[in-house]
């Protein structure tokens, strides 16, 4: 905040506070420019930088530096509190955002972060600010434990050793701070408004425009409801009605709705009824690093009702995966979309629901495999005796068997569909290493190939054992291949190899992510082949030199999941290759980790393109021996040697952003 520009902006203001009698003795010390503080003496300041005075004396110009930003500092301690008070209600351009940020949105939180942690846990304010939050009392489980950070819809603390995240299925904390501080925010807003931004920009708090609140409905990031089907007599086979691709009805603003519903028509063998609840949460809190343990999928119970006779009461729930079409809605479309596939090992019996409390789902390894770290996690409810695994009900007329509960427009969050995510967190460090330049000492890089005059076969081209190399080259190809001008012949090909020195790991290490990435130099295809190129293992016949004979010495797994064809193959930058879990898997954490790349469009799938006299497809790239490292081929390995147990998550079905409606001057 108080960079440069800021000195810049405000040199008049400043000059003034440090020059005009009376004040510049208040400010000077509050500098550290007076007495034996600083040269200056009683000389008039004619500039001022973060780290530097400027003054004249007996006709000279003086400069005064510090070693850091020691101005910058001392404005900013002197007068914090006023800072910080000016921070919260002022709404400024955020860097990290590159726009305006909403009123009490997600930009609002996180700039403000010291100041609202501060409220929360002050000794004075505490109590106060708590309450005004509603997090006090059976409002939140935190107690009195000191809240270490707060966005829109959340709270963290810390449970001894143990880090606790409590979610709201909307941006509960950013409505409170609006609600609670309403008139002070419509004061502000008239201020800038009507005198501020008009006259005397510098005065404004930045609510010119301060937006309303809308409903909780609709969702922003992630949904839950029932979607049904409910048909009048005489109803519809078990076929049918199970294999409808369409419900009769889709209910995501649901506040207490059915979580199992069968019911048969009066007709034999004729149905009327099913229900499939949908649930989604985001569960990116958890970060692709997050190393699931398990996990428990809870719904609050709200009723039960079923007749003795055929089928009832003899349902049962389970939790499956679903792919809505959309991760916000849910329409009559979606009935279709759950998946069969158990992901818990027990069922819950309707005869055992819990109409007062939580019905709890224990994850399976299944269900844990279906947690997104990095997204929205997606299940659903399926009746586990006869929908799941289309086996026919028993039929008795008329026979009902419901249970329903609570869903997350509910008012609050003690009802609300839940998922606790038992994980434990590796604490990333970054290894970054580069092939030996030549002459080399441990590892290598360079180009491995297969040449020819004559005219050959594709098969020839492709497996035979190579015919030279190049080791010391500055760039080179990654991967080529040449037509010979014979029909469906051809000239030869290249592949590269990139050894790496990953012993610096140690044993130890838990790798959590990794990628390889080959700096672009030049890139050529003749005909259009756009051959796409993958990172695979290598195995040359020494760690320091190559040789001929190591064209053949590349495996045909990928490493990576993502290809990257000729034509987005960068000339200017890094082309970066995330190493899948078999690449991962394939780092060497003690010696030496070899990979290489090859054309996985052509080469490794052996299905030659097609034939053009005398046609090239290329992509160059810097090895080692090129002057310095910034453009070397590099591996780049997340990784830890320890874990920090962050034994829960606590994700809800999350409501809408804050202040989506129409703006209000």
């Amino acid at each position: 905040m108080f960079n440069k520009q800021f000195f810049l902006k405000h040199q008049g203001k400043l000059l003034w506070l440090l020059n005009t009698p009376v004040v510049c003795l208040w400010f000077r010390y509050v500098l550290r420019i007076h007495g034996e503080g600083s040269s200056v003496s009683s000389n008039k300041i004619r500039g001022i930088l973060p780290h530097v005075i400027f003054w004249y004396e007996n006709g000279k110009r003086k400069a005064e530096f510090r070693t850091h930003a020691k101005f910058s500092k001392r404005l900013y301690y002197a007068f914090r509190p006023v800072w910080d008070l000016l921070t919260a209600l002022k709404k400024a351009p955020c860097a990290s955002y590159g726009e305006p940020e909403p009123c009490f949105g997600k930009a609002f939180f996180e700039r403000r972060q010291p100041l609202l942690i501060y409220l929360l846990n002050n000794t004075v304010t505490r109590r106060w600010f708590r309450w005004v939050l509603r997090i006090h009392g059976a409002g939140s489980d935190v107690g009195y434990r000191n809240v270490i950070k707060i966005v829109p819809n959340a709270i963290w603390w810390k449970n001894g050793k143990e880090y606790v995240a409590e979610f709201r299925t909307h941006a509960k904390y950013s409505k409170r701070i609006y609600y609670a501080f309403y008139p002070l925010w419509w004061t502000l807003h008239a201020w800038d408004w009507c005198v501020a931004d008009r006259w005397v920009p510098e005065l404004s708090f930045g609510f010119s425009t301060l937006t309303a609140y809308p409903d909780a409905d609709p969702e922003s990031t992630s949904v839950d409801g029932n979607i049904e089907v409910d048909i009048a007599n005489p109803g519809e086979t078990w076929a049918t009605i199970r294999g409808r691709s369409a419900g009769t009805g889709a209910w995501p603003s649901s506040t207490d709705d059915s979580v199992l519903w069968m019911k048969c028509a009066t007709t034999a063998s004729q149905y009327r009824a099913m229900a499939r609840p949908f649930y989604l949460y985001d569960t990116s809190a958890l970060t692709a690093a997050a190393a699931i343990n398990a996990g428990t999928k809870s719904v609050f119970g709200s009723a039960l009702a079923y007749t003795t006779g055929g089928f009832s009461p003899d349902l049962a729930a389970n939790i499956v995966t679903t792919t809505p079409a959309s991760d916000t809605d849910l329409v009559t479309g979606d009935f279709d979309q759950q998946g069969t596939v158990v992901q818990c090992d027990t069922a819950i019996g309707i005869a055992s629901w819990n109409q007062a409390g939580y019905n709890n789902w224990a994850l399976n390894a299944a269900g844990l495999a279906s947690i997104s770290k990095t997204g929205i996690t997606k299940f659903g409810i399926r009746e586990n005796n006869y929908d799941r695994p289309n086996t026919t009900p028993t039929w008795a007329s008329d026979v009902l068997s419901q249970c329903t509960g609570y869903f997350a427009d509910q008012t609050g969050t003690a009802n609300d569909p839940k998922l606790a995510v038992a994980y434990t967190l590796n604490t990333g460090t970054v290894l970054t290493e580069y092939p030996d330049a030549h002459p080399e000492t441990n590892t290598v890089d360079g180009s491995v190939g297969f040449y020819s005059a004559a005219e050959n076969s594709w098969a020839t081209v492709r497996d035979n054992a190579g015919s030279g190399f190049d080791d010391t080259t500055l760039s080179d190809v990654a991967a080529y291949i040449r037509a010979y001008s014979t029909t469906d012949t051809w000239a030869g090909m290249n592949r590269g190899i990139f050894l790496f020195n990953t012993s610096a790991l140690t044993g130890s290490a838990v790798i959590s992510a990794a990628t390889k990435s080959l700096y672009g130099v030049s890139k050529r295809d003749d005909v259009a082949w756009n051959a796409a190129l993958n990172i695979y293992t290598s195995a040359p016949a020494s760690n320091t030199a190559l040789e001929a004979g190591d064209f053949d010495s590349l495996g045909t797994v990928a490493q990576s999941d993502t290809s990257i064809t000729h034509d987005s193959w960068s000339i200017a930058g890094y082309n970066d290759f995330a190493l899948n879990s078999t690449g991962i898997g394939n780092i060497s954490k003690t010696g030496i980790t070899k990979f290489g790349s090859r054309f996985a469009t052509y080469d490794v799938a052996n299905s030659a393109p097609t034939w053009s006299s005398l046609a090239i497809n290329r992509v160059n790239c810097y090895y080692a021996d090129q002057t310095g490292t910034a453009n070397d081929p590099k591996l780049v390995v997340t990784y830890s040697t320890y874990t920090e147990d962050v034994p829960y998550v606590i994700a809800y079905v999350t409501r809408t952003d804050l202040f989506a409606g129409s703006s209000r001057t």
